[in-house]
């Protein structure tokens, strides 16, 4: 089985501003109409990332991999967690570009989450980490 990737990256807002700009008049003289790439999820900051994702939010994503559960409910009973809970992370996953929800057409308004893109693995790039360390005058 091939691995397909869902790319996680960090950038600044003013980082982030470059690059869509530039991307953006690449996408007019280009005639695109997305410059998102599809594999890619960008966070401001890595604590920003820590906050959001949770190993409820793994197991989510996880299941919906594995089972394609064809309701929110199904989904919740086999992670055993209420169904109000899972449904409140399932549209915030939704939100940040990880899942979609589709109509599954019955009168419940029932919706089945699939994932937003064809992964089965999640690389987290993380930014490099610069120290710098002034010493005195040595004598």
């Amino acid at each position: 089985m091939k691995l397909k990737a869902l790319k996680i990256k960090f950038e600044s807002f003013t980082g982030f501003q470059k690059v869509a700009e530039k991307a953006l008049k690449g996408a007019i003289s280009k005639r695109k109409k997305t410059i998102q790439k599809k594999d890619t999820i960008i966070f401001d900051s890595v604590e920003s990332y820590q906050k959001f994702m949770s190993d409820q939010k793994y197991a989510i994503l996880a299941m919906i991999a594995k089972y394609e559960p064809q309701s929110i409910y199904q989904l919740a009973k086999s992670l055993n967690r209420p169904p109000q809970n899972v449904a409140r992370d399932c549209d915030l996953l939704e939100a940040h570009g990880f899942i979609v929800q589709k109509g599954t057409g019955d009168r419940r308004k029932a919706k089945a989450p699939e994932l937003a893109f064809d992964y089965n693995i999640i690389i987290v790039y993380m930014p490099q980490v610069t120290y710098k360390i002034e010493f005195g005058e040595v004598a």
